[in-house]
């Protein structure tokens, strides 16, 4: 909502400024707390804070299981039924799967990539009616070295 023009100008209106300062301040935050979590939290104890995350999201979805199945917000037997079996795969199960997926990440990142489309051994292009591509260069797919564009 605009005030009313002084001199010709329009004036914004309290509520838009308080608004668009809101918007700032609260990036502004956010950046600071993710530079925190960057740079202050023992950046080699990530799978630490991982760890915390993933228990409070736990809790979280044990609460909302708990409640699904008519369990009142007091109810600490019910939530704790719907929590104990999630805090155990959690512990178990995630630390090594994060561990895979980052294993797997590295080793594609390491892994030899087409220098037209960035297929891997493992993405390889699919075209239809075409079989997978593969290497005719160190660098080069079947699909782009038979592309009229690459030389």
């Amino acid at each position: 909502m605009e005030s009313e023009p002084i001199q010709g100008m329009p004036v914004e209106s309290f509520d838009d400024r308080l608004a668009e300062l809101r918007a700032h301040y609260s990036g502004a935050i956010c950046d600071v707390m993710d530079s925190c979590i960057e740079d202050i939290l023992l950046p080699a104890d990530r799978m630490t804070l991982l760890a915390d995350a993933a228990m409070f999201m736990v809790f979280i979805i044990s609460t909302k299981i708990a409640a699904e199945q008519g369990a009142g917000a007091d109810d600490r037997r019910a939530l704790m039924a719907a929590y104990w079996p999630l805090e155990k795969a959690i512990k178990s199960d995630v630390p090594k799967l994060l561990m895979e997926f980052v294993d797997a990440v590295k080793a594609e990142a390491r892994a030899p990539s087409c220098r037209v489309c960035g297929c891997t051994e493992t993405t390889a292009c699919v075209v239809a009616g075409k079989p997978n591509c593969h290497w005719v260069e160190p660098d080069l797919c079947s699909t782009c070295a038979e592309a009229p564009t690459v030389q």
